[in-house]
């Protein structure tokens, strides 16, 4: 019989300024940490997530910063990353990355 997984959702909340390569940092270390025995043990599994890898722009009608926002929101865990800037604007903020950092906050006040 298969061993239950407990998945848990890493998004990556950054503006559009950061250098290459950060981000694949986190996906990094998230790998690393699925390798290690405590992890595998304990059945849980970290799936980093953001806009490289889960929005596909010009694909739905819907503006991108509304798939960012939803994952944000829906993830277990975020982590936000910041370079010069705090971000370009969102669709509802000032800066989209605000706007996931709300998002995933108003969630964790309502569970």
């Amino acid at each position: 019989m298969a061993d239950q997984i407990t998945r848990l959702s890493v998004f990556i909340a950054s503006p559009g300024d950061l250098p290459e390569g950060e981000r694949d940092i986190v996906r990094n270390v998230c790998d690393s940490l699925n390798r290690t025995p405590y992890l595998r043990n304990n059945s849980i599994f970290l799936e980093p997530c953001g806009y490289e890898t889960h929005v596909y722009p010009g694909v739905l009608d819907e503006h991108p910063q509304t798939d960012l926002t939803c994952l944000a929101e829906e993830s277990d865990i975020l982590i936000a990353i910041f370079y010069r800037r705090l971000g370009g604007a969102g669709q509802h903020t000032l800066s989209g990355t605000v706007e996931e950092i709300k998002a995933a906050l108003a969630r964790r006040e309502t569970t």
